[in-house]
């Protein structure tokens, strides 16, 4: 079984994403006999856009079998829970994501406009303001990477 991710598969690309992690990433044809697709997506994906992902992989990559699921159904699946919150803090944008018996009632989504970014500016605004200043664009992937190892949400707060 393959596990494809539609963010590195945007559709407007017309397939050229998935031929790429498919061929060159995965190494893999997802013609072969014995796969089974498994493509996650975004909690506001249309259902147009569904059938355009169907129709890529059926028609230009002829997959043998696909099951589109919900990244956020998929990540609570994967701890062994059908019903919770799932927050995904992308570059950009934050995406809160409630589930309840594996359904998502998408008009309880919501899309917050800060993410990874703004976290890694406000860690380098509290060096600057302790004396260490980080300009170069390499001492801001540096500040990035500390805050992907160390940054992390405390399950208590008040631990």
């Amino acid at each position: 079984m393959m596990l494809v991710d539609c963010i590195a598969c945007n559709n407007r690309q017309g397939g050229a994403g998935r031929h790429h992690t498919f061929y060159n990433e995965m190494r893999v044809d997802p013609a072969e006999r014995h796969l089974r697709t498994v493509v996650t997506s975004g909690a506001l994906l249309s259902t147009e856009d569904r059938k355009q992902i169907a129709t890529i992989m059926f028609g230009t990559f002829n997959a043998n079998a696909l099951f589109i699921t919900n990244r956020a159904i998929a990540a609570l699946h994967s701890s062994g829970r059908t019903t919770g919150v799932v927050v995904h803090v992308g570059f950009s944008t934050a995406v809160v994501v409630p589930v309840h018996e594996a359904c998502v009632p998408t008009d309880s989504v919501v899309t917050l406009p800060f993410a990874g970014v703004d976290i890694t500016n406000n860690l380098v605004n509290i060096l600057a303001e302790r004396g260490l200043n980080l300009t170069s664009t390499a001492e801001r992937e540096w500040m990035d990477a500390v805050k992907k190892e160390f940054c992390y949400v405390a399950e208590d707060f008040e631990r």
